[in-house]
């Protein structure tokens, strides 16, 4: 199993978030469904360990996770990529590529080749979620965990991450995915589970 949670809750003043259950099989495409404020966010959080959970399990590569045990095997696009503004792409990405070649590679594969020399504050949001795609391909992770991933790309941005996440399914990795695009959601075809007032539903 690729991820897991079981039971998973965060509770808050005056709020309970949860419980939340997801499972994600290796090799398998999995989205979170739900408007904006329904949770989906929270999920995601819970089950990376960014956020403390209150009670339950969660699970990456069958190896429970916490605030104190980060997962593994993960590239993570959260809903407010934050980069050093001042660098530019190409610095922003090399610390997580493994060479300056996979780094100037993967520039290139989501269209920031020329930009890469070009000062991160300069961005658009739509480079900036381009550069956060980048990024969380960087090390080859087993499962992407991608929060609203459509928001601010055009459509040649839509295309590309289509063709990523269908192109890695192909390959074996897995994909956990939260948004409300409903256009996105029939190109890529994932199995779905929706979240509505905090909550999993089935």
């Amino acid at each position: 199993m690729a991820m897991h949670a079981r039971d998973l809750c965060r509770v808050v003043p005056g709020r309970k978030l949860g419980p939340f259950e997801v499972e994600v099989a290796a090799g398998e495409l999995v989205a979170l469904v739900g408007g904006n404020g329904s949770g989906k966010t929270t999920c995601l959080r819970l089950m990376l360990g960014l956020d403390r959970a209150s009670a339950g399990l969660a699970q990456v590569g069958g190896q429970a996770v916490s605030p104190l045990q980060p997962p593994r095997g993960i590239g993570y696009v959260p809903d407010q990529p934050q980069f050093w503004d001042w660098r530019s792409g190409r610095d922003n990405l090399r610390p997580f590529a493994s060479t300056a070649g996979a780094a100037e590679a993967l520039l290139g594969q989501l269209g920031l080749a020329e930009a890469g020399r070009t000062a991160v504050r300069k961005y658009s949001r739509g480079m900036r979620q381009r550069l956060a795609l980048a990024r969380a391909l960087a090390a080859t992770p087993p499962t992407l965990v991608l929060d609203e991933p459509t928001i601010a790309l055009d459509s040649g941005g839509v295309d590309l991450l289509v063709e990523i996440l269908l192109t890695r399914r192909a390959e074996g990795h897995s994909a956990l995915v939260a948004t409300h695009d409903a256009a996105f959601l029939d190109r890529i075809a994932p199995r779905q589970i929706e979240v509505l007032a905090g909550r999993t539903t089935r």
